[in-house]
């Protein structure tokens, strides 16, 4: 398998129509390489909670990390296809703005992109531009949001109970959303597939 870099490419299916109909999860190829391609979806395919409590989080320990990696992993994907994701070790560095400690490395198979990731596999804010799916929106009570939507970074925010998101309009917004925020934010996963 052969995939370049900002084509799209099919893997999984996912809840997609309002009425929660299946369909492929489409993948934007963020960068490819001999052996391992790195892919985000071309929708928002959910919206979920950074986190569940209104306290300090890092991505280590927020609920979305283990929604991605358990609920969302087994969902969305065979068995012969998860054996083609590959682990990622994640680097979670500090708000380069703000100083908000970023929290341990990890090893994750699905994920957000962080900040640095964002701005470097990107060209323009107008890539980083999302829609969400119509399944997803059914999720929010933010209705406003079928051109575009807001989606999380795994970066924390302004403070620590805040994490990094990019906007509307595809910029990043350093000081974030609440993460226990549900209205707002919605999920692009990304992850690492062997090739």
């Amino acid at each position: 398998m052969t995939l370049i870099k900002g084509s799209y490419v099919r893997f999984g299916n996912y809840p997609q129509k309002a009425n929660g109909e299946r369909a492929p999860i489409e993948w934007l190829v963020l960068d490819s390489g001999f052996r391992e391609a790195l892919l985000i979806s071309r929708y928002a395919l959910d919206y979920k909670r950074y986190y569940n409590y209104y306290a300090p989080v890092t991505w280590e320990d927020c609920d979305l990390r283990k929604w991605l990696n358990t609920d969302f992993l087994q969902e969305a994907f065979s068995a012969s296809e998860t054996e083609m994701i590959s682990y990622s070790n994640l680097m979670n560095d500090c708000n380069p703005k703000f100083g908000t400690f970023g929290g341990l490395f990890t090893r994750d198979r699905v994920f957000c992109l962080s900040y640095e990731e964002a701005g470097h596999f990107f060209s323009s804010d107008r890539a980083r531009q999302c829609r969400a799916t119509d399944y997803a929106l059914t999720h929010t009570d933010y209705f406003n949001l079928r051109d575009s939507c807001i989606w999380w970074l795994r970066t924390p925010g302004g403070n620590s109970r805040c994490v990094s998101v990019v906007g509307l309009d595809g910029t990043m917004d350093l000081y974030g959303d609440v993460a226990r925020n549900l209205a707002f934010s919605a999920v692009r996963p990304a992850l690492r597939i062997t090739l």
